[in-house]
C-alpha cells in the first residue's frame, strides 16, 4: 500500500513538474522580457522543488565569474550586482563542468557567496545545471536547499528542462538583439541617400554575409526566356560568382530559387532540396539562402547568400527575415529607379509637350476643375499669361455654353473617360482633347486637356469640301461629256483592267456596267486581236502612246472593226494608266475601199491622159513640122518675090510653129512627172546645181549674170527631175532680171525634217495678186514680145515638188526681186555618204519660163 502511495506521489510530482515547465514556457513565449522570464524561472524552481532559494547566473565573457541575473532567497539588491566565482570547486562553477545536472553537498565556502542565506554551511544540498551549449554555456541554474535532502530523478529532469527553456529564451534574446542590430545597420545602409544603388547593394551583401556567417552573397539578373543568369553584384564568395559572371539559368541554383514561393534555404545536402546535379557540380555550394527579386510583378533576378561549407545550424526566422527584407528592398528600389526613370522621361515629355505644343496649349486640372499647370505657344498669341490662367476654375474662366462644354467634358475625364470636343473662343475655332491622369494604383486624380487652334484648318476644310463639291460636279460634268461622245472612251490600269468607261462601250458591246467591271479588256477581242491589243497596251505604258486596229466582239457575237488610239498618263493617285478613244471604222473602211477604187480609176485616167498627151503631141508635131517645112520652102523659093510684109508674115508663122512645138514638148514633160520619173535616191543638190550652171553657161556669159551658190544639202529625190526643177528656177531668175545685171543666190536652210532650198533674184518681181497664177499651165504674166516662154515652166516645177511630198512657195516685191523656196525631204542618214550624181534627162534641156 505504501509503495502504491509512493508511486502515485511520484506521478503527481512529475505531472506537476511538467505543468510547471509548460506554464513557464508559455509565459516565456508571450513575453519578450528575458529578465522577467529568468525571474519567473527562479520562482518556479523554488516553488516546484520546494527548496529555499534559486540562482540564475550569467557568465562574464572571460568565464571566471558570473553575475546574478535572477534569484529567490537573495537579499534585496543582490540581483544584478552580485558576482559569484565560477571555479570548478564552487557551487556556481561545478555545473559548468558537467553536461548533466549535478547534486552538490554543502561543505567548504570556497568560491561561494558570502551573502546569507546562501552560505555553504546553511545549504547542505544544491542542484545545479549549465544553461546553454556545454562548450559555450551562457550561465548556470542552481537550486539551494537549506535542509539536507535528496533530489529525485524527476526533480533533476525538471531542472534540466527548465534550463533548456532558459537556453531557448536566452538564444531568442540574443537573436532578437542581433536582429535589431542588423536591422538598424540595414536601415542605415538603405536610408543613406549619399550611397549609389551599386554601393548600397554591395554594403547590403556584406552585411548579409556577416549576419548569416556565410562566405558570399550576390545579386543576379535572370532572363528565363534566354536561359541566362548573370551576376551583377557580389561580395566575398567563390571566384566563379563575380560581377559579370554569365551562366545558363538551367545550370544555376537560382533556377530553383525563382521556382520557390518562399526563400530557398538549406544548410547541407543541396541535392535533397531540388538542386540539380549539374548545378551542384559546377558551383559546389553546400549552404544557401536566397529569394526572388520581383520588379513590377515580373521576375528580375535573385538575391542570394552562399557557402561552400555546410552550416552547423539551420537558418533562424530572424535570418530569413533579414534576407526577405533585403530582397524586398532591392525589388522596391529597382521599381523606384524604373519609376523615377519613367517619371523623369514622362515629365520631360510633358514639359516638352507643354512648352512646344504646336498651335495650341496643354493644361492640367484638378478635381475642382481648377487649372494647376498650363503652357503652349498659343498663349502669347491670344495675350494670355500662364500666371493669370493657372489657379482659375472653369466656372471662373468661361461663360455660357463654353463653360457648360468644358465642365461636362472635364468632369467626364475625371471619371475616366477620354473626350474630344470643339468650341469657339477669342474669335477662333478650337479642338480639345480631355483625358484622365491616373496614379500608380489606377486611380484618377487629375485631368489633362490639349487644345489646338483649328481656325485655319477649319477654313481649309471648308475650302476642301467646296473644292471636293466642285470636283464632284466637274466629274459629273465630265461623265456627261464622256458619255455624250459617240466613240468609246476607256481608262486601263497596268493590269489591263478597265477602271473607267463611257456609256458608248456598254451600248456598243451590249454588256452592262457590272459585266464590264468584271471583265478584262482583252475579253472584248478574239484571240489574234487580243494579242495585238495586249502588245499595244504594253507599248502605251512604255512609250507614252499607241495606235491599233482590232475587231470588237459584242455580247451577241457581232464583230465591229475599231481603231484605238491611247496615251499614258497618271491618275490622281499617281498611278500610271492608259486612256484613249476607240472609234468604229466600219464607214471609214467602206470609204477607204471606195477611195481606193477612185484612186485606181484616177490612175487609169492618168495613164489614158498620158497616152492621149503623148499621142496628141506626136500627132501635132507632124503637121507642125510640115507647116514649118513648107514655110521655109516658100521663103527660099519665093523670097525674092515677097515684099517686106510677106517676109514678116512668114517669120510670124515660123515663130508660132516653133512656140507651138515648145508648148507641146512642155505639156508632154508635165504629164510624165508622176509616171515617167526615176526612183528616189540620195541626191547631192550641190552637184545638181553645178550641172545646171554648166548647161546655162552661154546665157550666163551673155547676160554677165552673177550667181552665188552656198553649201547645199543632200536630199531624197529623183535626180533628173530635180535638175529640171533648178534649171527652170535659175533660167527664170536670169530671164526676169530686168535691165540690170542678173544677181542670183542659191542657199538652203534646215526645217525640222526637210530642207528649204531657195533661189533668190533681184529682178522685176511679181505683183502680190499674181503669185498664184504663175503656177497655172500656160498662164503668162507677160507677152511674148516682152519675154520669151511657154507658160508651163513653173507649173512643171510645182508638179515635180509635189511628187517629192514637198511644196514650192514664192516671196516677191515688184521691182525688188523674187525668192522661190522648195521644201525637199532630207536624205536618209544611211545614204548620206553615197549621194548619186544627177543623171541627164533628155527632157531637162528645153527652155521654160513663167
Amino acid at each position: 500500500m505504501a509503495a502504491a502511495d509512493s508511486s502515485a506521489d511520484a506521478l503527481r510530482s512529475r505531472l506537476r513538474h511538467r505543468d510547471a515547465v509548460a506554464d513557464l514556457g508559455q509565459r516565456a513565449l508571450e513575453s519578450s522580457d528575458l529578465d522577467g522570464t529568468l525571474a519567473d524561472a527562479a520562482a518556479v524552481v523554488t516553488e516546484t522543488l520546494e527548496i529555499d532559494a534559486c540562482s540564475v547566473l550569467e557568465l562574464y565573457p572571460d568565464g571566471d565569474a558570473a553575475v546574478l541575473r535572477a534569484g529567490v532567497g537573495w537579499e534585496r539588491g543582490a540581483v544584478g550586482s552580485t558576482t559569484v566565482a565560477t571555479d570548478p570547486e564552487s557551487w556556481a562553477g561545478a555545473p559548468l563542468e558537467s553536461p548533466e545536472p549535478i547534486v552538490m553537498a554543502g561543505g567548504g565556502r570556497d568560491g561561494g557567496a558570502e551573502i546569507a542565506p546562501l552560505a555553504d554551511a546553511e545549504c547542505p544540498r544544491r542542484l545545479g545545471v549549465a544553461i546553454g551549449d556545454p562548450a559555450e554555456p551562457w550561465g548556470v541554474l542552481v537550486g539551494h536547499a537549506t535542509a539536507a535532502r535528496e533530489f529525485g530523478d524527476h526533480e533533476i529532469d525538471f531542472l534540466a528542462d527548465t534550463a533548456a527553456l532558459l537556453e531557448s529564451a536566452v538564444e531568442n534574446e540574443r537573436e532578437l538583439a542581433e536582429s535589431n542590430r542588423t536591422l538598424q545597420r540595414l536601415y542605415a545602409i538603405t536610408a543613406d541617400d549619399e550611397r549609389t544603388f551599386d554601393e548600397t547593394v554591395d554594403d547590403l551583401l556584406a552585411l548579409g554575409r556577416e549576419r548569416l556567417g556565410l562566405e558570399g552573397g550576390f545579386l543576379a539578373r535572370i532572363d528565363e526566356a534566354a536561359d541566362r543568369f548573370e551576376v551583377t553584384h557580389a561580395s566575398g564568395g567563390t571566384d566563379g560568382l563575380r560581377p559579370g559572371t554569365v551562366s545558363s539559368l538551367s545550370n544555376a541554383y537560382c533556377e530553383r530559387t525563382i521556382e520557390s514561393e518562399d526563400l530557398l534555404a538549406f544548410t547541407d545536402s543541396p541535392l535533397e532540396h531540388g538542386i540539380g546535379e549539374d548545378a551542384y557540380e559546377e558551383w559546389e555550394l553546400e549552404s544557401y539562402l536566397g529569394g526572388r527579386v520581383i520588379v513590377d510583378g515580373d521576375t528580375y533576378g535573385t538575391l542570394c547568400f552562399e557557402d561552400e561549407s555546410a552550416r552547423s545550424r539551420p537558418f533562424t526566422p530572424a535570418e530569413r527575415s533579414f534576407v526577405e527584407l533585403a530582397t524586398q528592398w532591392v525589388s522596391d528600389e529597382l521599381e523606384r529607379r524604373a519609376y523615377r526613370r519613367d517619371l523623369a522621361e514622362s515629365e520631360h515629355r510633358y514639359r516638352t509637350l507643354v512648352e512646344h505644343f504646336p498651335n495650341g496649349m496643354v493644361a492640367l486640372f484638378d478635381g475642382e476643375l481648377e487649372y494647376t499647370l498650363a503652357g503652349g505657344e498659343i498663349l502669347e498669341e491670344i495675350d494670355l499669361s500662364v500666371s493669370e490662367f493657372v489657379g482659375q476654375t472653369v466656372r471662373e474662366r468661361y461663360e455660357g455654353e463654353t463653360r457648360e462644354t468644358f465642365e461636362t467634358n472635364f468632369q467626364a475625364a475625371l471619371e475616366g473617360d477620354h473626350r474630344s470636343f470643339e468650341f469657339s473662343l477669342h474669335g477662333r475655332e478650337w479642338t480639345a482633347h480631355a483625358v484622365p491622369i491616373e496614379d500608380e494604383g489606377g486611380e484618377v486624380f487629375a485631368g489633362m486637356v490639349m487644345v489646338q487652334d483649328v481656325t485655319e484648318a477649319k477654313a481649309k476644310q471648308r475650302q476642301l469640301r467646296e473644292r471636293e463639291s466642285r470636283l464632284e460636279r466637274f466629274k459629273e460634268y465630265t461623265d456627261d461629256v464622256i458619255d455624250a461622245i459617240d466613240d468609246v472612251f476607256y481608262v486601263l490600269d497596268e493590269t489591263g483592267d478597265l477602271t473607267r468607261w463611257n456609256e458608248t462601250l456598254t451600248e456598243v458591246t451590249g454588256y452592262t456596267d457590272a459585266e464590264v467591271a468584271s471583265m478584262h479588256s482583252l475579253e472584248f477581242f478574239g484571240d489574234e486581236d487580243a494579242t495585238d491589243i495586249a502588245a499595244a497596251i504594253e507599248e502605251a505604258f512604255e512609250t507614252g502612246r499607241t495606235r491599233a486596229e482590232a475587231t470588237v466582239r459584242t455580247k451577241d457575237g457581232t464583230e465591229i472593226p475599231y481603231e484605238f488610239v491611247a496615251s499614258a498618263l497618271e491618275n490622281p493617285d499617281g498611278e500610271p494608266v492608259v486612256t484613249g478613244i476607240g472609234r468604229d471604222v466600219t464607214d471609214q473602211r467602206e470609204y477607204q475601199r471606195t477611195l481606193e477604187g477612185l484612186v485606181d480609176d484616177l490612175e487609169e485616167s492618168n495613164r489614158r491622159l498620158e497616152q492621149f498627151a503623148y499621142a496628141a503631141s506626136h500627132d501635132l508635131q507632124e503637121p507642125l513640122r510640115m507647116v514649118s517645112s513648107y514655110l521655109t520652102l516658100v521663103e527660099r523659093r519665093y523670097g525674092d518675090e515677097l515684099d517686106a510684109d510677106g517676109e514678116e508674115f512668114i517669120e510670124f508663122a515660123v515663130d508660132g510653129a516653133i512656140r507651138m512645138q515648145e508648148m507641146i514638148d512642155g505639156l508632154l514633160r508635165y504629164s510624165r512627172v508622176d509616171t515617167q520619173g526615176d526612183p528616189f535616191r540620195t541626191v547631192d543638190v550641190d552637184a545638181v546645181v553645178a550641172d545646171v550652171l554648166a548647161d546655162l553657161e552661154v546665157r550666163i556669159d551673155e547676160t554677165d549674170a552673177e550667181i552665188a551658190v552656198e553649201s547645199l544639202p543632200r536630199v531624197d529625190g529623183d535626180p533628173g527631175q530635180l535638175r529640171q526643177l533648178f534649171q527652170n528656177l535659175l533660167d527664170n531668175a536670169i530671164t526676169y532680171s530686168g535691165d540690170g545685171t542678173p544677181r542670183i543666190s542659191v542657199f538652203a536652210e534646215k526645217d525640222e525634217t526637210r530642207w528649204m532650198v531657195s533661189v533668190r533674184d533681184r529682178g522685176i518681181g511679181i505683183e502680190p495678186g499674181d503669185t498664184d497664177r504663175i503656177f497655172q499651165v500656160f498662164d503668162r504674166l507677160h507677152s511674148h514680145e516682152e519675154y520669151d516662154g511657154t507658160g508651163i515652166g513653173l507649173a512643171l516645177c510645182q508638179r515635180i515638188v509635189e511628187r517629192h511630198d514637198g511644196e514650192i512657195t514664192v516671196e516677191s516685191e515688184p521691182g525688188e526681186g523674187t525668192t522661190f523656196s522648195v521644201a525637199l525631204p532630207t536624205a536618209p542618214e544611211t545614204d548620206a555618204e553615197s549621194a548619186t550624181e544627177p543623171e541627164t534627162d533628155a527632157d531637162a534641156n528645153g527652155p521654160t519660163d513663167e
